[in-house]
């Protein structure tokens, strides 16, 4: 599998974005990606980020939260699954 990242979160409990074989992905600090199978709203509280993906499109937006002002946010479990879909072999730190 080709893994893409697109933004790689730096604080903990944040989430990575990308692409895992040219589909929306989202990972987290321990290298499991899951596939996005739908819209989806990331918010990334450390990065004061939010990603939004729009699935008919594909690709990754982001916003500075402080301009998302508490609009509706996906909870982990939207893309979370039993298993991940790829584990990316991570450093310990």
């Amino acid at each position: 599998m080709k893994l893409v990242v697109s933004h790689r979160a730096t604080h903990p409990g944040d989430w990575h974005v990308g692409h895992l074989d040219g589909r929306p992905a989202v990972g987290d600090q321990q290298g499991n990606w899951y596939v996005v199978t739908g819209d989806v709203v990331v918010h990334n509280p450390g990065d004061r980020l939010v990603w939004v993906l729009k699935h008919e499109y594909g690709h990754w937006e982001c916003v500075h939260d402080m301009h998302w002002q508490d609009q509706y946010v996906d909870p982990p479990s939207r893309w979370v699954k039993d298993q991940p879909d790829f584990v990316e072999k991570v450093e310990p730190r």
